[in-house]
């Protein structure tokens, strides 16, 4: 940490990392995601949220850059939200600035903000001038984090973290699902609501199935 003196203020910042990642969770648990949602309910949500092995592993490590990113891409949820209830443009510069810090933070988490805006702009139903150019400001940040990886990184290495053989490809997603249930049991319910948007047209919630 800059500035920092010994083990106690690395700990101190993560413990307040952590506290305001379960602030996010706790406010993206409530009935605007999950309506009807009791405070039952939404504590069950929020200690599912919590109990991710993920989570505990991230924040009990020495140094892992996925610790802040669990924040910003909470607070990316938030945002993104208010942006499309109020239509205010700090909301949703807001929220672009956060996906374009992110992309640098790891390298596939350009994924996720691609997927998510070419989801909403397949499916949803009516999107808004703003909301149009936030989806695809969204989809050009992250193919240009492609071009520059490519150029910059990719093209500079000639081995990147292991062999890439689509054996050991398919190998190691494969583990990564079976070991870890939680991922397992997303990626169905993921498969689930695509069959139904898809093919039931039951596009009522299609913001928290572009997330998903």
């Amino acid at each position: 940490i800059p500035g920092g003196a010994g083990a106690e203020s690395h700990y101190f910042y993560i413990m307040l990392q952590f506290l305001l990642l379960m602030f996010l969770f706790w406010k993206i648990s409530g009935k605007k995601s999950f309506p009807g949602c009791n405070i039952s309910l939404r504590t069950l949500i929020f200690l599912f949220f919590l109990s991710f092995p993920g989570i505990m592993w991230v924040f009990l490590g020495i140094n892992y850059p996925e610790r802040f990113l669990m924040v910003l891409l909470a607070a990316f949820v938030l945002s993104c939200r208010k942006a499309f209830e109020s239509q205010k443009n700090i909301f949703f510069l807001f929220s672009g600035l956060i996906a374009a810090y992110s992309c640098y933070m790891k390298e596939t988490v350009f994924g996720i903000f691609l997927v998510f805006a070419s989801f909403s702009i397949i499916f949803l139903p009516k999107i808004s001038k703003k909301e149009r150019f936030f989806y695809l400001f969204l989809v050009f940040n992250s193919l240009l984090f492609l071009v520059l990886y490519y150029f910059l990184a990719y093209r500079g290495h000639s081995r990147l973290y292991m062999s890439s053989s689509s054996a050991d490809f398919l190998q190691l997603s494969l583990g990564f699902l079976l070991h870890e249930k939680y991922n397992l049991l997303i990626l169905s319910f993921a498969a689930y609501r695509l069959f139904c948007i898809a093919f039931k047209r039951k596009r009522d919630s299609v913001f928290e199935d572009s997330l998903l």
